[in-house]
């Protein structure tokens, strides 16, 4: 979800330009949008179901995955 938006934010359209920019510099932009988005999320109106999440959720951002 996130790194394609991310790419779309930046303009790019090749690997290539995300080496350029720097792997690691991409890879933390993604995990930015994942936490402005996670954190949207939880301010959603709330129900009984997701307020039982809350406690319990989590955000995959493992180096294997990026």
């Amino acid at each position: 979800m996130g790194r394609g938006e991310v790419e779309k934010e930046l303009g790019f359209k090749t690997k290539r330009q995300i080496e350029e920019f720097g792997v690691a510099n991409f890879v933390n932009k993604c995990k930015e949008r994942v936490y402005r988005y996670a954190a949207r999320h939880h301010r959603a109106e709330p129900t009984p179901r997701l307020l039982d999440g809350l406690d319990n959720s989590y955000v995959t951002l493992s180096d294997e995955n990026n």
